[in-house]
């Protein structure tokens, strides 16, 4: 490679080398063999049927580390007499990449016991903070000298065979090089950078899901590199071990032994895929944010909008994962330790972005702009789309199950898991009936073919009464989990993952079949009362949209019922905590339900002391703007409120508000609720006048947000509307309830919960 292409000032800077052709030879010499080596790899990992490709691209591709500060990789024409392509990968992005990676892994690891007893997460998470500030202090300084160590590095030489193998500090950095080097490998492969030509699988989703998205044909190309990138990066770290490894002879114990490693060495290759995955897009989130600092918003903006599209690329891992993986390697895959490291991966990101480096910045005496890009992707994947990209599907899964049918004949268990996979996708494509009955006549083959107590025959019974309760027959969903969680306490235990997802769908389905017996039974006169209508309308409809959502039929359950409803969550939760652990995600989930319980019993003393014990314990273990300490902060307001203390709910809101808006983003939607609520909490504390324009504000942010037949925001507009009453504009207030009342009619029907509300309530204006 001609030095003439080397940027020597970097050179100077990554080397630490005055003399230019001392830093140039360092630089190459660290980079050039190890890039080539994993180019050489990652085309020896293809598939057989696709090793004529590989030998093509082998002899048209050549791949190196730009000299230069770049943070974008590139693909260059070959500027020789050869045909081909140039791979030019920019160093930054991998180098911190591998940190987050390693890092992460530190900080909330998927197998704790293979590290050291004194390992410690707190410290973990101070060095990522501090290791990643280094880069960063680098890049806005680049004259005062070399990049920073690398932690990597120096782990590697204190401690070199400390580590199992797939798990050490040195894998996350090849597995970033490898995504680094892949995803452009993969622009190559799908012929973007042909004129006019895009390949057939040149694009993640088919148009209509592309268009349910809002994705464009870029986006889409760029979305379909990053999913072929995770597969090559799979392969590759799969087909090292492969290649080195001689299957013994099947049936002998050598064999049960190869294919038991067989898996642990999957099950390592998808994680760090994944990792590398999301710890690239992390990395080109921070250095997107460096180039905004810069005034550079064009690169900006690209790195950005790059780093934006980690959670579709983290569907489609999901559906690789549960699908073709789990089906050829075992169901290990998804697991909720995968769940809990991606929070945990967000909350950094979010605390690094957030807090850290406006820290850097400032210490570093450099200017901020007033308002900083939104690093948190808002609420992608809604119903409609997700029921959009099901379809999609369902044709495949339904040749697939004629196929094996045919094949293998009906109780096969491959077929009944076609059957299974197939009755999930028309749920989740708005067929809740169909799947309902498809789960049923599952539950009755698999008893049949694999016993009563077989963990499969348990989970489509719980389907079955899931998408029952969906198609609108709670009764009978209601009275399949009654049956159903005595046999999951029997076989699984009461904190098995099954039997807490059991116990709390039953708490779903009855609080469902109360809400229409509520329905059809009318309002208390206590209820008619005008103020505690609206009051009692706050707490029903205020909350986040979807989590902790308090459901409107709540409000009518006797206060003994809902006493018991706390004693059993009370049981559950003491049974978890001897489990698990007191600190167990599963554990903190549940505790709000008790929360909730002990409100609705009319213990509002106990629900806050609950209340402030959660937060306290979220805050330790989970860090202040974690979603779930902010929605706790959020129920603490709500019970405030219900306690008929409106002016301190509003004080809670006004403080809560900015703490959302800053770690989820404005249009997050308890950001939405957060904002609402505080409005309404002003109104009930006495300004009408003043909630009337932050609820109008409001509004307006839930209309761009969720658009204008989402429930919440038919919730907005009805306290809108009620509000300009209390502020003196009656006919105001009666001419918007009588739009919201005909909108609430038409999107939920006359006889819901909040349809019955604003009747009722405007017909109370009306007598005024």
């Amino acid at each position: 490679m001609s030095m003439a292409f080397a940027d020597f000032a970097y050179l100077r800077w990554v080397t630490g080398e005055a003399d230019p052709e001392r830093a140039w030879e360092k630089y190459f010499t660290d980079t050039q063999i190890h890039v080539r080596k994993s180019l050489d790899q990652i085309l020896g990992s293809f598939h057989l049927e696709e090793w004529d490709r590989a030998k093509e691209l082998a002899g048209a591709v050549e791949v190196f580390c730009l000299p230069s500060d770049a943070v974008e990789s590139r693909v260059f024409e070959n500027p020789g007499e050869a045909t081909g392509y140039l791979i030019g990968i920019a160093l930054l992005p991998v180098q911190i990449a591998a940190e987050i990676a390693w890092g992460m892994q530190t900080v909330h690891p998927r197998y704790p016991e293979a590290f050291p007893s004194d390992w410690d997460a707190g410290e973990s998470r101070e060095l990522l903070d501090f290791t990643i500030a280094e880069y960063v202090r680098s890049l806005e300084t680049p004259s005062h000298g070399p990049l920073p160590q690398s932690t990597i590095r120096t782990l590697e030489m204190e401690s070199p065979s400390q580590w199992p193998n797939g798990m050490r500090p040195s894998d996350c950095r090849a597995a970033a090089t490898v995504f680094a080097i892949a995803h452009e490998l993969a622009h190559i492969q799908h012929g973007h950078l042909l004129p006019g030509g895009t390949a057939p699988n040149g694009r993640l989703f088919k148009a209509e899901s592309a268009s349910h998205l809002g994705l464009s044909d870029e986006t889409n190309e760029e979305l379909a590199a990053d999913a072929a990138t995770f597969v090559t990066c799979y392969n590759l770290l799969m087909s090292s071990w492969l290649r080195t490894t001689t299957p013994p002879a099947k049936g002998t114990a050598e064999r049960h032994e190869y294919e038991r490693e067989f898996r642990v060495r999957a099950l390592h290759s998808v994680h760090r895929a994944t990792e590398a995955c999301q710890a690239y897009h992390t990395a080109l989130c921070i250095l997107g944010l460096v180039a905004w600092r810069r005034g550079e918003n064009e690169k900006a903006d690209r790195l950005l909008s790059a780093a934006m599209r980690s959670p579709y690329v983290q569907l489609y891992i999901q559906r690789e994962r549960e699908g073709r993986y789990a089906e050829e390697l075992g169901p290990f895959m998804w697991t909720e330790r995968d769940v809990e490291q991606r929070k945990a991966h967000d909350s950094w990101r979010i605390h690094f972005c957030e807090s850290v480096l406006p820290e850097v910045w400032s210490s570093l005496g450099l200017q901020q702009p007033d308002t900083a890009p939104d690093i948190v992707p808002a609420e992608m994947f809604t119903t409609g789309m997700r029921q959009g990209l099901a379809a999609d599907t369902l044709k495949e899964l339904e040749d697939l199950l004629a196929e094996r049918t045919a094949a293998l004949g009906n109780d096969h268990r491959d077929v009944l898991d076609a059957r299974h996979e197939l009755a999930h996708r028309h749920g989740e494509a708005g067929d809740a009936a169909g799947a309902a009955g498809a789960y049923a006549q599952l539950a009755v083959d698999a008893e049949r073919l694999l016993g009563a107590d077989h963990v499969d025959t348990l989970a489509f019974r719980n389907n079955h009464a899931t998408w029952l309760s969906d198609a609108g027959d709670g009764t009978e969903a209601l009275a399949i989990l009654e049956a159903l969680l005595p046999d999951l306490d029997r076989v699984l235990g009461p904190a098995h993952a099954a039997t807490i997802a059991a116990r709390t769908n039953l708490s779903l389905v009855r609080e469902k079949v109360r809400q229409r017996k509520a329905t059809d039974g009318g309002r208390s006169e206590q209820e008619s009362q005008q103020g505690q209508s609206a009051a009692s309308y706050a707490r029903s409809s205020s909350g986040e949209s979807v989590r902790h959502s308090r459901d409107e039929s709540m409000l009518h359950e006797p206060p003994s019922d809902a006493a018991s409803r706390a004693a059993r969550c009370a049981e559950l939760l003491d049974a978890l905590a001897r489990e698990l652990g007191a600190d167990h995600p599963k554990v903190l989930q549940h505790r709000p339900e008790l929360i909730r319980a002990l409100a609705d019993a009319g213990d509002l003393g106990g629900a806050v002391a609950a209340c402030v014990d959660l937060l306290v314990d979220l805050s330790r273990t989970l860090g202040a703007n974690h979603h779930d300490t902010l929605q706790a902060r959020n129920i603490l307001a709500q019970l405030r409120g219900w306690s008929g203390d409106n002016a301190s709910a509003a004080n809670a809101y006004a403080t809560l508000l900015p703490d959302v808006e800053r770690a989820l983003g404005p249009t997050h939607p308890l950001a939405l609720a957060s904002r609402h609520n505080l409005a309404v909490s002003r109104g009930l504390a006495g300004d009408a006048a003043g909630a009337v324009v932050m609820l109008g504000q409001s509004l307006a942010s839930t209309l761009r947000a969720l658009g204008t037949d989402h429930p919440q925001t038919l919730t907005a507009r009805f306290h809108l509307a009620w509000m300009r009453g209390m502020a003196g504009d009656l006919a105001g207030a009666v001419a918007a309830l009588d739009e919201v009342l005909a909108d609430q009619q038409r999107v939920l029907g006359r006889q819901h919960p909040a349809t019955l509300e604003t009747a009722k309530q405007l017909a109370a204006w009306l007598k005024n």
